[in-house]
């Protein structure tokens, strides 16, 4: 969790600087500001700044001695102000504790947030039982389980009414991944790793694999089936692929294959009816911002690259209402925002690629035997590998830094009427940055801070897009934390 620094005009030795000045007032006002600003530093010093052992009443004690500085401030500066004669000096200094005692206030008002919602995960956490294996598969988690039947029945639902009557807004795309005994699906206006990611999760011990992804291929609803149409795919594919349909989410959806020729190769099926394509149960807010985390990490480099492309102003409006949405808890809509950037992505050549489209995975399952010294040695495997992407993040913070130090220069230079405000929005940011963020818990707040503060969003939109490059070594050290 990130320091709260208390600022230098907030310690003792500041308004020490001011004796000399308040020694040539005529009648200085009696004051015990410098024993209130000494206080002050000493609750500031007990409060665990890092998250661990955090104590309310810590903070509350220091906020009440804040509050207690201010009054001191205050009465000291009215008494002062009645002497037309008193020196300039420490009044400039009263209001520069002033500010500093409002940003400061500030800060820990955030830390504390911060702190609660970390805490409120972290015993949500701990009370939440395993997720059970789902029907999806050997090994397949609740999680993947929701999440690709929800893709799926979103998807279906819309090819058959469309938002739109007359039409869907983008092609619908398909992905299918083989393993040795079934064939599994996903739909969308984009689709790539991330997918394939959870096909296998809901076919795991089903390997090796085979992708088949079609550029030139689509899905759309005819004569009520979902119809693929391709010159590449398959037939035999689409019978495996309603085999696991049905006895994995009881969707018995009729298939059809069409070609370019016309000719039509078919499966059997049931006319699904509206109550057929409703969710009966939804996935958690956990797992929806957990695979909106992982999405957006997963296109951050693509994302940056596309800024500076003429489509980088759709680009930026999408991440900015997928950044509001996500922060608001609507996943859903967060998810539609990163689709749509998807495919914008793919259409100017920049989306994902496969590791090796149309081909097997030479890996085979590890067996028994390897599995235990596996274990014995992934621990060490991980170290120099989160060494190594602990270094990236340190190189690309200090980028970050030198980028958003740079731009508020700029803006002071400008002098403009918003000109502060924007600077303590930078310097805001600049502080939350994490130096090294080594746990798990600091890891994940950091990354979801990153994706959905208002004032990062902001700053990234209108001055420097510091977040996509931070993402990217972030979300890798995530994965690897969470698995030890």
């Amino acid at each position: 969790m990130a320091q709260v620094d208390i600022p230098t005009a907030l310690g003792a030795a500041f308004w020490d600087k001011q004796k000399a000045a308040l020694a040539k007032a005529t009648k200085a006002p009696p004051t015990k500001l410098g024993d209130e600003l000494k206080a002050l530093t000493r609750l500031h010093v007990g409060v665990k700044w890092d998250g661990k052992d955090f104590s309310a009443d810590d903070v509350k004690a220091l906020l009440a001695q804040l509050q207690t500085v201010v009054a001191a401030l205050t009465k000291f500066e009215t008494e002062a102000k009645k002497d037309k004669a008193f020196p300039k000096e420490p009044l400039v200094a009263v209001d520069a504790i002033d500010k500093a005692a409002k940003t400061y206030r500030a800060e820990v008002d955030a830390f504390v947030t911060r702190a609660a919602a970390a805490a409120k995960s972290a015993a949500a956490a701990a009370q939440k039982p395993k997720a059970a294996a789902a029907p999806g598969g050997a090994g397949a988690s609740a999680k993947a389980f929701k999440l690709v039947r929800a893709k799926l029945i979103a998807a279906i639902a819309l090819l058959r009414k469309p938002a739109q009557p007359g039409q869907v807004r983008r092609p619908m795309r398909f992905i299918v991944v083989q393993g040795k005994t079934s064939s599994t699906l996903m739909l969308g206006v984009a689709v790539g790793p991330s997918q394939v990611k959870l096909l296998t999760t809901m076919c795991a011990g089903d390997g090796p694999f085979k992708t088949l992804k079609y550029a030139d291929s689509s899905v759309v609803w005819e004569k009520n089936a979902l119809t693929f149409v391709s010159d590449r795919l398959n037939g035999s594919v689409l019978k495996k692929v309603q085999i696991w349909l049905k006895k994995t989410f009881k969707l018995n959806v009729k298939l059809r294959l069409r070609n370019s020729q016309g000719a039509v190769e078919e499966t059997e099926g049931e006319d699904l009816s509206d109550d057929m394509l409703k969710l009966d149960d939804a996935l958690s807010a956990d797992d929806a911002g957990e695979e909106y985390q992982e999405r957006l990490t997963a296109l951050a480099d693509a994302i940056r690259k596309a800024m500076a492309q003429p489509m980088g102003a759709k680009v930026k409006a999408l991440m900015a209402s997928s950044a509001q949405s996500a922060k608001a808890n609507r996943y859903d809509a967060a998810l539609a925002d990163l689709d749509e950037i998807e495919a914008l992505l793919e259409e100017a050549g920049l989306g994902q690629a496969l590791e090796s489209e149309d081909a097997e995975s030479e890996a085979d399952e590890p067996t028994a035997a390897s599995s235990s010294s596996a274990r014995s040695s992934g621990a060490d495997a991980k170290k120099p590998e989160l060494e190594k992407l602990m270094a990236d993040w340190k190189t690309r913070r200090a980028a970050a830094v030198d980028s958003l130090k740079s731009v508020a220069g700029k803006i002071a230079a400008a002098k403009h009427a918003s000109s502060t405000k924007a600077i303590l929005e930078i310097q805001a940011v600049m502080k939350n940055i994490t130096a090294e963020p080594a746990t798990l818990q600091q890891v994940t707040e950091l990354r979801k801070w990153l994706s959905t503060d208002d004032v990062v969003n902001d700053v990234c939109e209108l001055a420097a897009d510091v977040r996509t490059p931070l993402l990217v070594p972030l979300e890798r050290m995530h994965a690897l934390l969470k698995a030890a």
